[in-house]
């Protein structure tokens, strides 16, 4: 993993880069996810992040392609069942990150 940081004005930025998940990884993912039958991104970050965190309080929002997934495969389960399979294939969701105390 490579990261970087950046501090500005108490404020420090972290961004985690990897490799993109192998096949067998995004195959894993769709299995812990519910979606066997919707396709993932063909090239799935999961590892990468940006960490956004308040030095003077410790207070931080991650954002994290595996947990914006996470949200969008809920609210897929959520549908209404229909014939055809349909899938969003923006991957929209209302994912906002995850706070970390």
């Amino acid at each position: 993993m490579d990261n970087s940081v950046f501090v500005l004005k108490g404020w420090r930025f972290e961004a985690v880069k990897s490799s993109a998940l192998s096949s067998f990884g995004r195959a894993d993912m769709s299995e812990r996810f519910l979606l066997p039958h919707v396709p993932l991104p063909e090239m799935l970050f999961a590892e990468n992040a940006l960490i956004v965190t308040h030095e003077a309080t410790g207070w931080s929002v991650t954002f994290r392609a595996e947990d914006a997934l996470e949200t969008w495969a809920k609210t897929q389960r959520q549908e209404h069942h229909v014939e055809a399979i349909e899938y969003d294939v923006a991957y929209t969701c209302h994912y906002r990150g995850s706070i970390n105390d």
